[in-house]
């Protein structure tokens, strides 16, 4: 998988007609439009999405390339996303990369990652902070509900997902789906879990992708440098009065305009910091900014007296 000029992104929609997830993959997509002007971009979902966006007056195939509607047996909207998620790679031919609705690409991705395999992912950011590669213990008591062994040799994030059009991926994003399966009759909704699972059941089947393909911020902010695509992990963000990312900055914009705010997104690319306001003295030095770093000092240092650490 080398050849950048075959490769598709795929982002998948499904909703109950809400537009806060709409609004996130056009986002995004005109995130990586503004990156790679050349890049294809598709958008799978469900009914309810297609019928709320036409119904609202947004034109989706305006932004994607490729627009895909297809049902599912999902009683809720997140149950349709993840179907449609791990459905995707049977669904459409030629390599692609999927995308969280969730994640900004702020470098062109240049050469594509070389898989073995055929499935290329990044470790997840929790366990790869800790310096591991397998599953931080927190997510011990669902892998105790499904009844799967725990932990598993290796914990990845399917937020961004590169696959090869070839059996070894067609194979994974079967048994994948088919675990999550197991995984859902047993409450466990989320796919990660199925996903570490699946990759061990398969003999380790997964090619681990460098951060930079899915800098997971807000496990640790150094991960934003020198990265190729961020990745925000907005359904574990509260809501907030205020933008504090980058990315609850430019949903606000185009909420408010319908315009996607190249200005503040070249902004926080050049700087390399993914928020608008201050994340602490620690989230300046990881990322490079020494200046901030430096204006910050003081109020670091009045946390420390005060006994509330430096952040």
């Amino acid at each position: 998988m080398t050849d950048r000029a075959n490769l598709t992104f795929w982002y998948v929609l499904a909703s109950d007609g809400a537009p806060e997830h709409r609004d996130m993959c056009l986002v995004s997509a005109h995130a990586l439009r503004h990156v790679d002007p050349s890049a294809r971009i598709g958008l799978l979902c469900d009914p309810p999405s297609a019928a709320a966006a036409q119904q609202a007056g947004v034109p989706l195939r305006d932004v994607f390339d490729e627009v895909l509607v297809r049902d599912t047996g999902g009683s809720t909207a997140m149950l349709r996303s993840r179907e449609l998620k791990l459905g995707l790679r049977g669904l459409v031919r030629g390599d692609i990369c999927y995308l969280d609705s969730d994640t900004l690409f702020v470098e062109p991705i240049g050469e594509v990652p070389r898989l073995v395999t055929g499935v290329g992912m990044a470790f997840d950011g929790w366990s790869h902070r800790r310096g591991a590669v397998d599953a931080p213990p927190f997510v011990e008591p669902g892998y105790t509900k499904i009844g799967w062994p725990f932990p598993p040799p290796r914990y990845f994030n399917g937020g961004v997902i590169f696959w090869r059009d070839n059996a070894t991926a067609h194979r994974f994003a079967t048994a994948w789906a088919e675990a999550w399966a197991v995984s859902v009759r047993a409450g466990i909704q989320l796919d990660q879990l199925a996903l570490a699972h699946t990759d061990r059941e398969l003999g380790g089947v997964i090619d681990a992708l460098p951060n930079r393909y899915n800098a997971q911020i807000n496990a640790w902010p150094g991960f934003a440098c020198d990265a190729t695509i961020w990745h925000f992990w907005q359904s574990t963000v509260p809501a907030r009065e205020a933008p504090l990312s980058v990315f609850d900055s430019l949903i606000a914009t185009f909420i408010r305009t319908g315009e996607f705010d190249v200005e503040r997104f070249d902004r926080a690319r050049k700087k390399h910091y993914p928020w608008v306001r201050s994340r602490g003295l620690r989230s300046y030095l990881y990322t490079r900014n020494y200046l901030e770093a430096v204006r910050e000092l003081p109020q670091a240092l009045g946390r420390l007296a005060s006994g509330r650490g430096i952040t």
